[in-house]
């Protein structure tokens, strides 16, 4: 394994933050591990990478791959810094809809990070994935998280009569879930738009430090996969 949890928090420990930022990191530290662990497998040779919604993965692409060029796109995240001819494309991704609004890039990517935003966006996974579709190369690869709509503790408390799912925020600067989706949803999804599924599963990549989360990850020992908390896809560019 080339990055763990461990690790990431170790990096993030020289940097002054705030304790809502640490503990996001800590939340999300086995997650931008997995990013990290799969681009080192499928990185080449002057490669170019496009992070579609820059956040503290970024700074950590960045630094665990700083010969690679590394653009991102979508609103912007001030700890990220560019070197070079590295760009930031301001873009709203609710725009995909509207295909004459698509943003041109100054190339196409080997590499495209498009990680737990999805379920952020209020317009359909379809037209975010053709807009992603055309910022590939041929034969490139999108690597997609996002939450599973149907993991444990979802399930639980729709059995009891909650409803797991954030409501709509009132503040249109505050973007929550809007919606999550289920593994087969998502294939569906990925298919529709040309992509070819390399390797989609289920993982605990989230951490909260509570005694019912650790009951949690001790159950899904012997629940199926489909009860984990994340999904991963690793899709081709046909």
């Amino acid at each position: 394994m080339f990055c763990d949890s461990k690790t990431v928090i170790n990096f993030f420990s020289t940097f002054a933050l705030e304790e809502s930022e640490k503990n996001y990191i800590s939340y999300h530290a086995k997650r931008y591990a997995e990013i990290i662990n799969i681009i080192a497998d499928f990185k080449q040779p002057d490669c170019r990478i496009l992070d579609i919604g820059p956040a503290f993965q970024t700074v950590l692409i960045k630094h665990f791959f700083p010969e690679i060029h590394i653009d991102t796109l979508g609103y912007h995240f001030g700890k990220v810094t560019y070197q070079n001819k590295e760009k930031h494309f301001f873009f709203n991704l609710n725009s995909c809809q509207h295909s004459n609004e698509w943003i041109k890039t100054d190339f196409s990517y080997d590499i495209v990070i498009f990680t737990e935003v999805l379920e952020h966006l209020y317009v359909s996974p379809t037209h975010v994935l053709n807009f992603i579709y055309s910022l590939i190369k041929t034969d490139g690869i999108l690597v997609l998280q996002t939450p599973n709509a149907v993991t444990l503790p979802y399930r639980i408390l729709m059995l009891v009569g909650r409803n797991p799912f954030m409501l709509l925020s009132e503040n249109e600067h505050i973007h929550g879930h809007f919606r999550e989706h289920t593994m087969k949803e998502m294939s569906v999804y990925l298919t529709k738009s040309n992509f070819k599924i390399v390797k989609a599963y289920f993982k605990n990549y989230f951490y909260r430090n509570n005694f019912l989360f650790s009951i949690f990850i001790i159950s899904c020992y012997f629940l199926p996969p489909s009860f984990r908390q994340g999904m991963t896809f690793i899709v081709r560019k046909l």
